[in-house]
Formats: structure tokens, C-alpha cells, sequence
């Protein structure tokens, strides 16, 4: 993991000799082992070879003479962890950078603009570096490129063959370094070493990379990533560098034919047609002349050559259908299809193909997944077709595992590729491999069978080597020119490359059997076997019969009708038992309806075992769901990968249980958990409480105190906008929601639905929300609101137009506040407010009327203390409050986007009216102030009763110690006072409940009999416990008025 250099582009580690070591073992700087990003093995096997950051500003370490050779690691390690940890890219200047965009129409456009800025990556982005340890050595050569290094690899995903270029390349600079000794330029040793940064498959983020990896490493030369997509981006960024580039991943012509530089691989995939075309044509030739292998269920009659009838579905492009139309003389009838079409659309493809007697099919760039659907519904419709063309399926990773498991349909298809390991027996005059040495290798090192992708790439570095060492510079004009010169024969093939830099050598046509081994078909003199194709196909009814019979058990043969024929002497549906006349009762009825019988009490114990086994691993994903789901609430990068293992491991016994392969893959369940999360987040009170966010919004808006509307800006529209470098989890592109940059305290599931509008200042905002928690009791932690301003992705909204709010309100807005459950209306204030003014926060106070959904109105506090000010003043204030709050107008009201106002008034028009949204409004409005009254009212009444209290402590209780004397104190008098009714409030002002005493009438007369006292020479009857008795008890009688007011 050491740094490195800029010293002409050549590591330091090489300059000046042999590298330092220790006394044993492996340089300091160089990593054992293969680890991605987030420090785990991979999770698909493999050696990935060495992950690292963007270099630093240090050097290696050279230890000191006598240092154990563990210190020295330790030091070297820690020297090189801090470069990595403050790295920032050390090169400088004006580059011409490749700026990709998505179009108006949703294709990607590309412009260049040259600038000093670094540039800009999304966070986690990772690298991987190749290069093994060579002593001696006079400098590196250095080639860099994008590659994808996502974790969770889809098979035939992107990701998954960029592994494959990523593996052979890691190969070749072990071979060329380990091995060969390096490159031999004008007589001096060089070694290579390989940068790839991560492009995470994506068209908007691939040229950005290869410019990162060209300019952070150094770069000599560069690599192409896979996908001719990916490859047109990074190829306009590789010729903008200046690098000469190698592509083993794409085939599109216009790529190389754009501009010098560029050096292809793979040929044109219309190539892959036109051999594939001839060898059916020369098949169907040697057919009719009766030297094929005609099957006898579907002859051709002797003209299979004039009757032959090209069609084509899926995405076939037009030069493919134009070289069809070539070879087969007629324009071929096409039927555009995707991977996501219905059942539907493919049938009534299909149907037309049939009755347009196509019989040569070509399937064009469709996953297995939907072939399968596709040869499932040409057996249903009976479409026998004499071939189908999947020029790229059965080189797939999945397809001879998927025949494997009962899709007899795929056997019997032609494909192309132009390597095979065990195609060509020629040995490389640069590597010295033959195919078999470079597949024995390959298969030692990651156990996998490489595929003609890691040949490609494999032989493309050793054209660049050869190309180096010819022109004995790192020139990229001379390196150049000797490529376009090459003439280079390898185990892959004889590398030529034409006048538009694409490779030129043939493709081998083979044909998918029933066994692991593909065919190999066309050349017929590469063929393993003379005439081993198949051709015309049998027909799926026989198909059928040779997969679910093995050929009626070897006892009999497949008619046409796909029923079996038995030899005489065997009989039974598929052959399996033989016939004995005597035994005739025993195997034709006896015997079948035992197995009836065995069966069925089978069935009986087996199913509901099933049944409780599918519902424990349901249970099993559903806990593995959530738990996922909490890591990434969390925030929890390790505990993530946990989860998403555990969910894999669930996959797998599901597929185990229903056999059959799950449409749902981890790394699709972790998008769609982030994008939940996402949606379903709410910002924590506290942080809109917190000096943190008052300082943010002061700094960035340079005001005391903003306006929401005053922060717009500054957040989004500035040169530093914020989650502008972060990726959206929604829809995985640059630039996300305010709520998705804050730490997992601040931000989780959504409590409160906050309706307000974005004029309001921050002060205010802030104080309203404090009075309310404080009222509620409510700590603000605990507390997560719906805020549009956080949640809503201002980027899309703002800067790219791409959700209008009005238009996504019943997707958004009902969704969110039905699953939250509670809305929260703040109000500026009572009289004329400003939230009655918008037209946003006037519908949605409809809506959750309509829908029942629980509101709470607050107010900033001295808004609140000037309502109850009004509230005190009775009546007229009343009214004045009623006045204020009941002029809505709906029409007249305004929104900040005119598009929205219209949209939404047109909505609220085509539900209600204005008028009758208005009176809803006044409706809601008056029943809040109701209700203020009422809590008004109430603190009032609770305030006299407390007071109350304090009055009856004050004048009924006596002194503590008279109190405690109260409890050691026997009574004098046995007899004890009557009590009186519990109503201590009419007691304190002289009126009793008894039944010998009247109210006065008059209120002088109340005056006169409450001022009454006995004399102070007789005191009262009653002990002090008894009064105390008397004053709070309920339902008895009670004493004297008289003696109340003494007491």
C-alpha cells in the first residue's frame, strides 16, 4: 500500500535499483491477501487483486538496519494509511475532461470542457491496483482505466464480465512481471503495473473515472472498460488525455472509427451474424444434397436452402437484419422486444412470426430469463422453427446449468464467440501460451473457466507489450503506430487490426447440446466432430420426448407426435418395463394403482411439511428484511453486509425449496430498501432546534435570520451545493435529498407531517416547534417530521425540473400522510395568516379532513399569547378571531411555481369547488379555535382549583407541629362531630349544605350570617382533627356555619 511518485510518471519504488526489503518476505509496501472496500473477502470468489485509495503525497518507508522485519510493516503500513486518509490528487494544470449528461430524450450526450478542477467522484468510490513485486527493474509501465468493482454481482450483470477483465488483466502483469521478466524497452527492464477506478457500470460516471485513473496514476496507457456503451465515454476521455487505449469489451465500429487511439478486441458483432448466417445456409446446402444430418421428424423435403425464412425479435439492431436480408434474400420480419415486456406482447409476436412462416429465429439481446419465457410459449403455440439464433446466450454463465435443470428448449441453439479454450491450438509468439496453458492458469488462479472476454484482454496487453517494446518507447504515437502495423499470432487468434483499428479473426458458430460442452459447429474443420450439427431442430413435441424419455429409455424412439415408439417386447409410456402377456393384469392395473395409492398418503405427509418449511424461511427473509433494513436506518456499513449475507443464504433454501430461481437478487433488495428509507425519513426537532443547523443556514445564506425561501440558494443553486457529490438512493444518480446527507440520529422514520410554507422565517419556525414540544411533553430527539424542505430531492425539483410537486401529489403527499399517520399545521399567526394564502397548505388541509387524519395547529408563542389575549376579551374577541380565520379564498390563492397554482386549483376544481373548499377551511379553522378555548378554558378552571387547594392548606390545616400533635394526642370527647358533605369551596365563603340551616336570600343578609363568629370565650365543640374531617369529607353532615367560619 505504498505511495507513489510522479517522477516521470515512474514509481519511486523503482527508481534507483532494487526496492528495499526486509529481511525476509515481501516488500513493505506490498499487500498479501485481496480485500474489497469495505475489508471483507469477496463475495464471489476470487482474487481481485489489491484494492487501495488514491495515492498520496509520502514516500515508502525504508527501514533501518536491524529492525525486525514486523516493525518495518507496522511503520510501512501506518505511513501509507495517513497518505491515503488525506489524500487529494497531486497533478495540476488544464485537462479536457468528458462531461456526460442524460439528454431530453433519455440517451446520454457527451461535450468536453476544459478546466482545472479535480475531478469529482462519488464518496466510496473504489480502486483496485494490480502490480507484483520485480526486482532490478529500470521503471513501470503504467496503465490505467474505469472498470466496475461493485460487491454483489448479478450473473451476466456489467460487473460480472468487468470481473473477468479485471481477473485477466491482474494474470497478465503476474505473468509479465513474475515470469517474463518484464517488458524489454531499448534494452532496459520494465515492469507493469495496472489502476482501475470504480465506474459503477454507469454511462454518467465511466469518463470521470478513466480521467481519475489516467491523471491519479500517471498512466501511460489506458484499458477500456466493458460494454461498448461504457466504452465510447471512456474512449473520448482516453483521446482527449492523449492514451493510447486497449478494449476487450466492445464491438460497436463506431467506437474505433471516432478517432486514432482506440484499439478493439472483439470484432463486429455483425461478424458474429454473418458467420453464423453462413454456416446455416452451407448447412441447409449440404442438407438438400443429402449430406447433412437432416432430422427425420422435420425434414426438409429436399429444399431447405430455397425455403429458408429469417425473422428476428428482442433488439436486433439494423445492421444485423440488413446482413440477414443479405445472405437470406429477403428483408426479415422483426418484433421488438425487451426483457421487461408481458406475457402478452411476446405472444402475439410470436403469433405473427408464425404466420409470416419465418423458420430461421435470431433472439436478439434478451436475458435468459426472458428466453425462457419466450421457447415456453413457442412449444405452447407449436412454432417449430428449423433454428434459433442467441448469438451471445450460450456463452452465458448460467445457460448449460439452466438446461441442466429441465429447459430442454435451449438445447440445439446457435451462438458465436470468437475464442474458445479449446479452439485453436496455435502457441503466442508474445506469451508463449496456447489456449489450453492460458485456460489451465486462469482456472488455477480464481477456478473459474474464463470465457473469451479475459482472452481478449489477456492478448490485447500482450499486443500492447509486443506494440512497446517494438517501437522501444512509451511514445504513444510511436506505441501506435506499431499497433496499427501488428501482425501478431496468439493463442487467441492472429491479431491484425483493420484500418479502423478493430480486430480481424473469425468467429467460431456453435450450437448448445444437452452436455456441459458446447459445440463447435462451423468451421467445420474446427468442428470436434464431423456433421455433429443439428439441422433443421426436432420439433419441442419431440424435444420433449428426448428429454423427459432419454429416448424412451433406450427401449424405443420419439415419433413425431412425440410419443414413444417401444420395441417389440417393451412397453409402458416411456418404455420402461417389458412386456409379459401373462402378468399383463398385474403391470397394467395392479401395479399403477398402487403407485396411485403410495403416492397420494405421500402427498399427504410431505405437503404440509413443505408448506411449514416455506413458512419458516418466509419468516426467516422477513426478520433478515428487517434487520437489512435497520443497518441501513443505521448507517452500518459492516452490519449491512451481515444482513445482505444472511438474505443471500435465505435466497439460496427458497430456490432450494420452490425450484426454481428468485426474480429478487440482494443488491436489487438493498436499492430498494435504501430508496424505502429514503422516502420514509423524517428530520429530527432536534437537529432543526440545534446551533448546528442555525449556523448552516447563517453561513450559507449570510443572513441573521433566513427565510426558508432565503436558503433555497444557497443550499441547491450555489457552487457548493449540499449532497450535490453524494449519490441519490432513489434513483442512483448524483445529487440527493437534505435528509440524506444527515447522520442516522437525525434522521429516521417519520412521526409528524409538517404543513407549512417555505416563507417563514427559521426563528420563527424554531420557536413554534419548541412551544409545541414543550406543551405535548414531547422530547424533540423523539420527535421526526416530514419536512419538505429535507425530504423532498431539491436537485430534480429545482435544478432538472423533473417532479413537479402538483402533479405527484396523490403519490406523495396522501401516501406519506396516510403512512405517518399525524399532520402538524403551523401557522405565522392567527390574524391573516399567511399559510391560508398558499394554495399548497390550503388543499392539503382538505385533504387530511377528508381523510380523517389527526391535525395539530401551533403557533409561534407570541402569536399563541396574543390568540388567548383575544380569547380573554370574551365575546368581541371571539368574533375578531372568528373574522380573521374565515377569509379564505381559494382561487385568489398563490403557490411559488405557476405550474404548480394552476395544476393544483385545476384539481381542486375537478373534486370540490373552491367555494366548498373554502368553507371546509373556515370550518377547520373555527373548530381549532374552538378547541384553543376549551384548553384555555380548562387551564383557567385548573388554576382556580389549585388555588383553591392553597386556600383550604392556608386556612384549615394548622401549624405542622399542631399537626403531628394531632396524631400522639388522644381525643378529649368520645363523641365525634357530624360530618360534613365534601364541598370545601361553598365553605369557605360561609355556605353550608345542611339541613337545618337556609341559604340567605339577599346579599346582605349572606354578608351579615358569614360574618357571625362564636365568642372567643367558647371556643368550638370540634377537635382540630374533626374539622379537618368535617372540611373534606363527601355525603355527611356537616357543622354549623357558625363554626366553618370560626375555623
Amino acid at each position: 500500500v505504498g505511495a507513489r511518485g510522479m517522477d516521470s510518471g515512474i514509481p519511486r519504488r523503482c527508481v534507483g535499483g532494487s526496492p528495499p526489503r526486509c529481511s525476509r518476505g515481501r516488500p513493505p509496501w506490498q499487500r498479501v491477501g485481496n480485500t474489497d472496500r469495505l475489508g471483507g473477502p469477496h463475495g464471489l470468489g476470487g482474487s481481485l487483486g489489491q484494492r487501495r485509495l488514491f495515492r498520496g503525497p509520502s514516500s515508502p518507508v525504508v527501514c533501518p538496519p536491524g529492525w525486525p522485519c514486523r516493525w518495518c510493516l507496522i511503520a510501512a503500513f501506518l505511513s501509507a494509511a495517513e497518505a491515503w486518509h488525506n489524500h487529494t490528487p497531486d497533478y495540476d494544470g488544464i485537462f479536457t475532461n468528458v462531461i456526460v449528461e442524460v439528454g431530453p430524450t433519455g440517451n446520454y450526450v457527451a461535450f468536453t470542457e476544459n478546466t482545472s478542477n479535480a475531478e469529482v467522484l462519488p464518496a466510496g468510490t473504489p480502486t483496485m491496483y494490480l502490480g507484483s513485486t520485480m526486482d532490478g527493474c529500470d521503471g513501470v509501465v503504467v496503465v490505467a482505466g474505469a472498470l466496475d468493482q461493485s460487491m454483489f454481482r448479478r450473473l451476466g450483470s456489467r460487473s460480472a464480465k468487468a470481473l473477468e477483465l479485471s481477473r485477466a488483466a491482474e494474470l497478465f502483469v503476474r505473468w509479465l512481471d513474475g515470469e517474463r521478466g518484464g517488458l524489454n524497452i531499448s534494452g532496459k527492464r520494465y515492469a507493469m503495473e495496472i489502476f482501475f477506478v470504480g465506474d459503477n457500470s454507469s454511462e454518467l460516471q465511466t469518463a470521470t473515472a478513466t480521467a481519475r485513473a489516467l491523471r491519479a496514476s500517471g498512466a501511460h496507457f489506458a484499458l477500456a472498460p466493458y460494454s461498448s456503451a461504457l466504452t465510447s465515454f471512456s474512449a473520448m476521455q482516453a483521446r482527449a488525455d492523449g492514451k493510447v487505449m486497449i478494449s476487450a469489451g466492445a464491438t460497436d465500429p463506431s467506437i474505433f472509427e471516432a478517432g486514432t487511439g482506440v484499439f478493439g478486441m472483439l470484432p463486429y458483432s455483425e461478424d458474429k451474424s454473418k458467420n453464423i448466417f453462413g454456416a446455416i445456409v452451407e448447412m441447409a446446402g449440404l442438407n438438400d444434397a443429402g449430406k447433412g444430418t437432416t432430422s427425420d421428424v422435420l425434414p426438409c423435403g429436399g429444399s431447405c436452402r430455397a425455403n429458408l425464412r429469417y425473422g428476428t425479435m428482442g433488439t436486433c439492431t439494423e445492421p444485423m437484419r440488413r446482413i440477414g436480408a443479405e445472405v437470406f434474400g429477403i428483408l426479415p420480419e422483426h418484433e421488438p422486444l425487451t426483457d421487461e415486456s408481458p406475457e402478452g406482447a411476446i405472444r402475439s409476436s410470436l403469433e405473427r412470426l408464425r404466420n409470416s412462416r419465418v423458420n430461421i429465429l435470431e433472439i436478439c439481446k434478451l436475458e435468459i430469463k426472458a428466453l425462457k419465457v419466450v421457447t415456453g410459449l413457442m412449444e405452447e403455440l407449436q412454432f417449430d422453427v428449423w433454428a434459433i439464433i442467441a448469438r451471445d446466450i450460450v456463452t452465458g454463465e448460467s445457460f448449460y446449468a439452466d438446461i441442466q435443470g429441465g429447459w430442454f428448449q435451449g438445447e440445439n441453439l446457435f451462438g458465436g464467440v470468437p475464442w474458445l479454450s479449446s479452439g485453436r491450438s496455435r502457441v503466442g509468439a508474445f506469451s508463449g501460451m496456447s489456449s489450453k496453458n492460458f485456460t489451465d492458469r486462469f482456472k488455477l488462479a480464481f477456478t473459474d473457466t474464463p470465457t473469451y472476454l479475459a482472452a481478449a484482454q489477456f492478448a490485447g496487453l500482450c499486443a500492447l507489450g509486443a506494440s512497446i517494446e517494438a517501437a522501444g518507447s512509451l511514445d504513444p504515437e510511436l506505441v501506435e503506430g506499431q499497433l496499427s502495423n501488428l501482425t501478431l499470432p496468439e493463442f487467441y487468434g492472429n491479431i491484425n487490426f483493420g484500418s479502423d483499428r478493430q480486430i480481424v479473426i473469425p468467429h467460431f458458430v456453435l450450437q448448445s447440446g444437452n452436455q456441459e460442452d458446447m459445440k463447435v459447429v462451423h468451421p467445420f474443420a474446427a468442428a470436434t466432430e464431423v456433421n455433429n450439427w443439428v439441422f433443421p431442430r426436432p420439433t419441442f413435441k419431440v424435444s420433449r420426448c428426448l428429454y423427459e424419455s432419454q429416448e424412451c429409455s433406450g427401449r424405443g424412439s420419439c415419433a413425431s407426435d412425440g410419443k414413444c415408439v417401444c420395441n417389440e417386447g417393451f412397453g409402458g409410456v416411456i418404455c420402461e418395463f417389458k412386456i409379459n402377456k401373462e402378468a399383463s393384469y398385474t403391470v397394467y392395473i395392479v401395479v399403477p394403482l398402487g403407485c396411485i395409492i403410495f403416492m397420494m398418503c405421500l402427498c399427504l405427509i410431505i405437503i404440509p411439511l413443505y408448506r411449514m418449511h416455506r413458512r419458516h424461511i418466509a419468516r426467516q427473509r422477513e426478520h433478515a428484511m428487517q434487520e437489512l433494513k435497520q443497518a441501513i436506518w443505521d448507517q452500518n456499513d459492516t452490519r449491512t453486509i451481515e444482513a445482505s449475507n444472511e438474505l443471500w443464504v435465505i435466497f439460496r433454501q427458497e430456490t432450494a425449496a420452490s425450484g426454481h430461481m428468485r426474480g429478487m437478487r440482494v443488491d436489487n433488495v438493498i436499492q430498494d430498501l435504501q430508496k424505502e428509507v429514503s422516502m420514509e425519513a423524517g428530520v429530527s426537532v432536534a437537529y432543526l432546534l440545534s446551533e448546528e443547523f442555525l449556523q448552516l443556514a447563517q453561513s450559507r445564506s449570510g443572513m441573521e435570520d433566513p427565510t426558508f425561501r432565503d436558503l433555497q440558494a444557497s443550499f441547491w443553486l450555489g457552487p457548493n451545493p449540499i449532497g450535490g457529490d453524494k449519490m441519490c438512493p432513489r434513483d442512483r444518480r448524483l445529487g440527493c435529498a437534505l435528509i440524506d446527507t444527515l447522520p442516522s440520529e437525525h434522521r429516521h422514520s417519520a412521526t409528524h407531517f409538517l404543513s407549512w410554507t417555505w416563507s417563514y422565517k427559521l426563528s420563527m419556525v424554531r420557536a413554534a416547534l419548541e412551544n409545541w414540544l414543550g406543551a405535548r411533553g414531547m422530547r424533540a430527539e423523539n420527535v421526526f417530521l416530514f419536512m419538505c424542505f429535507f425530504v423532498n430531492n431539491q436537485f430534480r425539483i429545482l435544478l432538472n425540473s423533473e417532479v413537479v410537486g402538483a402533479q405527484d401529489l396523490e403519490n406523495v403527499f396522501e401516501t406519506n400522510l396516510r403512512r405517518i399517520g399525524h399532520c402538524v399545521a403551523l401557522l405565522d399567526t392567527w390574524d391573516q395568516p399567511e399559510y391560508l394564502t398558499r394554495v399548497w397548505t390550503i388543499f392539503e388541509q382538505f385533504v387530511v379532513s377528508k381523510m380523517g387524519i389527526p391535525v395539530s395547529v401551533i403557533l409561534p408563542p407570541e402569536a399563541r399569547k396574543r390568540l388567548l389575549e383575544e380569547i380573554d376579551r370574551g365575546k368581541p374577541g371571539i368574533l375578531r378571531i372568528k373574522d380573521a380565520l374565515s377569509k379564505v379564498h381559494c382561487e385568489s390563492a398563490r403557490a411559488f411555481l405557476p405550474s404548480d397554482e394552476i395544476t393544483v386549483k385545476a384539481l381542486i376544481e375537478e373534486i370540490v369547488g373552491f367555494e366548498a373548499i373554502d368553507r371546509h377551511i373556515v370550518r377547520c379553522m373555527i373548530a381549532w379555535v374552538g378547541r384553543e378555548i376549551e384548553t384555555h378554558m380548562r387551564s383557567l378552571v385548573d388554576a382556580q382549583h389549585r388555588e383553591t387547594a392553597r386556600v383550604l392548606e392556608l386556612h384549615i390545616l394548622p401549624r405542622p407541629t399542631t399537626m403531628l400533635s394531632l396524631v400522639s394526642e388522644p381525643r378529649s370527647t368520645p363523641a365525634r362531630s357530624p360530618r360534613v358533605r365534601r364541598s370545601s369551596i361553598p365553605m369557605i365563603f360561609g355556605r353550608t349544605r345542611s339541613a337545618g340551616s337556609q341559604m340567605p336570600t339577599s346579599p346582605r343578609a349572606r354578608h351579615a350570617q358569614g360574618n357571625r363568629r362564636a365568642p372567643e370565650s367558647e371556643p368550638s365543640s370540634a377537635t382540630p382533627s374533626e374539622l379537618f374531617d368535617a372540611a373534606g369529607s363527601f355525603g355527611t353532615q356537616g357543622p354549623t356555619t357558625g363554626q366553618c367560619n370560626s375555623l
